[in-house]
């Protein structure tokens, strides 16, 4: 039997992050016990390790106008799903908008040789205005409403289609309205529904945060982070909705896909859905036929909007300031006795350390190379011995694995130089937490003189991979010696 391929594609705003969370943080069981791949082409084994999404192995691709590495990466990975015995492949990437995507897939199919079905849920346009404004429209300067951001949007989305339906017929396509009645209340069960799983029940959840859910924030959240949108470097930068997400409690979020945010009336909700009707009947009619008359059968009338949104008062603003403050004061307590505790044990523990470790050098060339991901960071290079960067914000940074992950780790001993005195951090995450936290981190302080840290782990452990923060700061950056500790 042919191997099958799920090519999931979006669009955007119909809970990708979850699906694409669920996939990655249940790799190994999905191989293992389900023989369903999720493919992480960060590693060699390609059944194990973290990749939240595939967006990187095509974007690559079409940035370096050359197909040929992406088409063998597949090829690579059918042939580890006949060794390990596989029958379904996934792959999950908010692509529906990309023009060149269909073709390069339609490549990869074809030397492939994958009985394949290509998944897309399609959202609402008033819906997935609201939400595409609460993620990314708010941080674009030039916006001052949603109103604003709703006049420059095209939400066509059988435009879009035929893009696809240009390269593949209409069968190759599994389409689903993204509505409570066809999904129900969750999206990830819908999907693995459709790639054969009935009862995720016994899978691991992932944990609660932007990334994985994508989750609303309040409209007045929202409208803060649009005033203080010049803070935001560009428009995937998440750093200040990220701290919101993590800082606020459940009063400020909102959990339910179907309801809307109170940024539109219902006037304007009707005369969204009454431009975009005919587009949107025809794509029923091309893949549902009589089996569905409309695409969505939702009315705007069934909304329940009895708190439109007005803008900020005092009264919704200062419980949002005060959150934020009161959450800050009891993250500082913890990292307060979680440093004493930490040198206590680093106190009783030193001497032992220094005579049971030795440390195995990391080429700087070799590090160069081995940066799988990264951020804030620009004209990245190696002269002499010394690796140089720049930061473009301040949330640099990147990931590269641990040349020996089999071994212990003790300590990291790196030589750094920052652009002026600023804050280093070095992440490490294990089989266990295979995320970056903060508790899984150590930070020092460096300055514009080169600086020789050494950071001692709590304990031994199996690094699988390391996150570099150089610093808080844009600017110039330097490394000239990284070493670690078994």
């Amino acid at each position: 039997m042919k191997i099958k391929l799920f090519i999931h594609i979006g669009q955007p705003k119909t809970g990708s992050s979850a699906i694409q969370a669920f996939l990655n943080y249940n790799r190994e069981n999905l191989t293992k016990n389900y023989k369903v791949l999720y493919p992480n082409f960060f590693e060699d084994d390609f059944g194990k390790g973290f990749q939240h999404n595939h967006e990187l192995i095509f974007t690559n691709a079409k940035l370096n106008n050359d197909y040929s590495g992406c088409i063998e990466t597949f090829k690579k990975c059918k042939i580890y799903c006949e060794q390990h015995k596989i029958t379904k492949l996934v792959i999950s990437s908010e692509g529906f908008g990309w023009e060149w995507w269909p073709e390069l897939l339609r490549q990869i199919i074809d030397a492939t040789d994958f009985d394949f079905k290509i998944v897309l849920y399609l959202r609402r346009q008033d819906y997935w205005i609201e939400s595409a404004w609460k993620q990314w429209g708010h941080k674009i300067g030039e916006y001052h409403s949603i109103h604003d951001f709703l006049c420059k949007s095209q939400m066509n989305w059988n435009l879009v289609l035929k893009n696809w339906l240009a390269v593949f017929d209409s069968k190759d396509l599994i389409v689903r309205p993204f509505e409570k009645n066809v999904i129900g209340d969750d999206v990830v069960q819908d999907f693995f529904g459709i790639i054969g799983i009935q009862d995720k029940s016994g899978f691991k959840e992932p944990p609660d945060n932007n990334l994985n859910v994508n989750s609303g924030l309040s409209p007045e959240v929202v409208e803060i982070l649009r005033i203080c949108n010049y803070m935001n470097f560009k428009t995937d930068d998440n750093s200040l909705l990220d701290f919101m997400y993590a800082s606020l409690s459940e009063r400020f979020k909102k959990r339910n896909p179907f309801k809307g945010y109170g940024f539109l009336t219902i006037e304007e909700r009707e005369k969204i859905v009454s431009k975009y009707e005919e587009s949107n009947l025809e794509i029923a009619k091309i893949f549902f036929a009589t089996e569905r008359e409309r695409l969505f059968l939702d009315t705007v009338k069934e909304i329940d909007e009895k708190h439109i949104f007005n803008g900020l008062t005092l009264e919704n603003t200062i419980p949002i300031f005060v959150e934020l403050l009161f959450h800050q004061f009891k993250e500082i307590n913890m990292l307060k006795n979680k440093n004493l505790e930490f040198s206590k044990q680093l106190s009783n523990s030193f001497k032992h350390i220094t005579h049971n470790i030795s440390f195995s050098e990391v080429e700087m060339n070799e590090l160069f190379f081995n940066v799988i991901i990264e951020h804030h960071l620009f004209d990245k290079k190696m002269k002499e011995n010394d690796l140089l960067f720049k930061s473009s914000g301040n949330d640099p940074y990147f990931v590269f694995a641990n040349v020996l992950p089999s071994r212990l780790v003790k300590a990291v001993q790196i030589s750094i130089q920052a652009p002026e005195e600023t804050v280093f951090q070095l992440f490490y995450s294990t089989e266990e937490l295979p995320v970056f936290m903060p508790y899984y981190s150590i930070t020092h302080s460096v300055s514009s003189v080169t600086s020789c840290l050494t950071l001692w782990l709590p304990k031994p452990m199996l690094i699988r991979y390391f996150r570099v923060d150089p610093g808080t700061l844009p600017g110039n950056y330097m490394i000239n010696k990284l070493f670690i500790g078994f």
